[in-house]
């Protein structure tokens, strides 16, 4: 996670030790695999990329997986040694499996200068893929930017004011209360608001208010 603007970072890795692929066979031959957690359109995205790497020698396999509950999928594929080559995961995950040696680390292929170098990324995010002795087990493909939703149809039927610019966390919260009196549904859904003294929901109050994050960066020890 980078709070400097509450964002949650998923990234591509690859693992150390090519577990879950075939890897090189006796006559030349490999094959990668690929795990994501994206939605099937997405999914189709990358499958249309993938279509255009061409190398007679190696095959590329996208392995099929549910976004549903993908955190357990790593965990589980970790303890059975089956790792694909190359997977998403939080950068949270990442900090937890480089230090154990089990993804490759990118530290010194990112050193450049060329199009594939620390440089191509977001400075900010980069600081939080690289662990506490430097290395890098992952490099960052997006980042969630977090906001509140609602619904003008429920606000205009409690006779409540539409939130507009400058709205404050009292008067957000004082609607919900309000909206949920009036018997509406869903009088709030945040959920980055679930543990709110999480430090999603403490940056997002820095920041609204035009404050400093809650942190700059994440660094997962191990026990």
């Amino acid at each position: 996670m980078s709070p400097e603007r509450c964002w949650r970072q998923g990234g591509l890795l690859a693992t150390a030790a090519c577990g879950g692929s075939s890897g090189k066979q006796s006559d030349g031959e490999a094959t990668v695999t690929i795990m994501t957690w994206e939605s099937n359109a997405t999914t189709k995205a990358i499958d249309k990329a993938l279509t255009g790497f061409h190398d007679p020698h190696i095959t590329i396999k996208r392995i099929d997986t549910p976004n549903g509950n993908y955190g357990d999928k790593p965990a589980a594929l970790t303890q059975a040694k089956k790792l694909p080559d190359l997977f998403w995961c939080g950068n949270d995950t990442e900090q937890q499996y480089t230090p154990q040696g089990l993804l490759t680390d990118w530290s010194s292929r990112l050193s450049g200068s060329g199009d594939f170098s620390a440089d191509s990324f977001v400075s900010s995010t980069m600081k939080n893929w690289k662990t506490a002795d430097g290395k890098i087990g992952g490099v960052p493909s997006l980042m969630n930017t977090y906001g509140i939703w609602y619904d003008i149809g429920a606000f205009k039927a409690a006779g409540i004011a539409v939130p507009a610019a400058g709205w404050t966390w009292d008067q957000m919260f004082d609607a919900a209360a309000k909206l949920h009196a009036k018997g509406a549904k869903y009088d709030l859904v945040a959920d980055a608001m679930t543990a709110l003294d999480g430090p999603f929901t403490l940056s997002t109050y820095s920041m609204s208010a035009g404050g400093a994050p809650f942190t700059d960066s994440v660094h997962r020890q191990r026990p």
